[in-house]
């Protein structure tokens, strides 16, 4: 369905109008992870005094919440986060790159991921002059991954020896045996 939307978009965008851009790519990340999902304009527009409004379509409204079928992961209008209208579990996880908006990246950071946060999110700008004013990230969280990044023990961190070097590699997320 998203190589679809994908492809509709391509054909309805009109040259020289900033689109909303996400990752092709799924997102993975082990719970507990802090992730960032990419979303950016192009060409960089200045995004600063636009809404931005990051949300879980996959997401059942609350039938005892009359107002939760307008909750957000994330919401940014008149040139600040909106509160109110966040679903309760992502209230202090989720923060926009406001220093970099200005050159059209509005790319979500959450953090802490859970199980829960599984699934597609959708990166919209309502009112974008575009044709493509939205995009989807599809986050998968996967339990047999994990991060030496994730906050250590100090009784089990060991100081390599005078002979010994650390590499980046090893820093990155691999999967549990």
């Amino acid at each position: 369905m998203d190589k679809i939307i994908t492809l509709l978009k391509s054909i309805l965008h009109s040259p020289g109008q900033p689109q909303v851009i996400g990752s092709s790519q799924p997102i993975i990340a082990a719970p507990g992870d802090d992730v960032i999902l990419p979303c950016h304009l192009e060409p960089a527009v200045d995004a600063r005094g636009l809404t931005v409004e990051w949300s879980r379509p996959d997401l059942k409204p609350d039938p005892s919440d009359r107002w939760s079928w307008v909750r957000y992961v994330h919401l940014y209008r008149d040139r600040r986060d909106d509160l109110d209208m966040k679903i309760p579990s992502y209230i202090r996880r989720t923060t926009l790159f406001t220093d970099d908006m200005k050159h059209g990246n509005i790319s979500l950071k959450v953090m802490n991921i859970t199980s829960e946060d599984e699934g597609r999110f959708k990166c919209f700008i309502p009112n974008l002059k575009s044709t493509v004013k939205f995009s989807f990230v599809q986050l998968v969280v996967d339990p047999n991954l994990f991060t030496t990044e994730m906050p250590l023990d100090p009784r089990n961190v060991r100081t390599p020896g005078p002979g010994e070097k650390l590499s980046r590699s090893n820093c990155l997320k691999t999967r549990k045996t």
